[in-house]
């Protein structure tokens, strides 16, 4: 087995005891930016673009194991895990935005890493949502809330998860909401012009091949 491998079934009885903890504890701390990446990111940019688009490096991550034990639990006959797992998500949206991220401290650090997990969450389980009755209206919504602002995050990384997360839902918001798919398209455009972070601009150049 690969490192990291989570029993699915194990996690399965635990998350309907105890969802909020696992998330909060296991799930998105795995999913989230962490002290490697930003090793990586500062030290070797190049090579921190290569592993995330590497399938052999993605077989290994912990990150893999996660996403497939979330995008397991929220199937489409497991509303209710799906409602948890959504609800925990939205929690941490709120909770971050409320937080004044300008200063560059440790707390804000904390902030912005739960803040990628969430966005890393989120876009993980984009199949899933699109096909969903409840939560496909609420996508253009939960951008115009809680991502937008976050191109233009002091943080490279929530930039760069930005843009990651609008590909994986800019068809969706061009037929829900026009207006929000523009307002996404303006802001990846800017960040093409304006961020001089390498990872940033190798997702946006990603993402505007889906969004424009």
């Amino acid at each position: 087995h690969p490192p990291h491998r989570l029993s699915h079934s194990r996690f399965a009885r635990s998350f309907a005891r105890s969802p909020g903890e696992l998330l909060q504890h296991v799930v998105i701390p795995m999913l989230a930016f962490d002290d490697l990446d930003q090793e990586l990111w500062d030290e070797d940019p190049e090579e921190y673009i290569r592993k995330g688009y590497d399938i052999i490096e993605d077989i290994y991550s912990p990150k893999t194991s996660a996403v497939a034990v979330l995008t397991g639990l929220c199937g489409s006959k497991k509303k209710n895990q799906l409602d948890s797992v959504m609800a925990f998500l939205a929690t941490v949206f709120r909770e971050v935005a409320a937080v004044d991220m300008t200063a560059a401290t440790d707390a804000n650090m904390v902030q912005a890493r739960r803040l990628d997990g969430a966005m890393y969450g989120v876009g993980s389980l984009a199949d899933i949502l699109r096909r969903s009755t409840t939560y496909k209206p609420q996508i253009p919504s939960l951008f115009q809330t809680y991502i937008m602002p976050t191109f233009s995050s002091p943080y490279g990384h929530v930039r760069a998860k930005a843009c990651w997360i609008s590909s994986e839902f800019a068809a969706v918001l061009h037929d829900l909401s026009p207006e929000t798919f523009m307002d996404l398209l303006l802001r990846v455009q800017a960040l093409l012009s304006s961020d001089h972070e390498l990872p940033v601009k190798v997702g946006v150049e990603l993402d505007r091949r889906e969004v424009g």
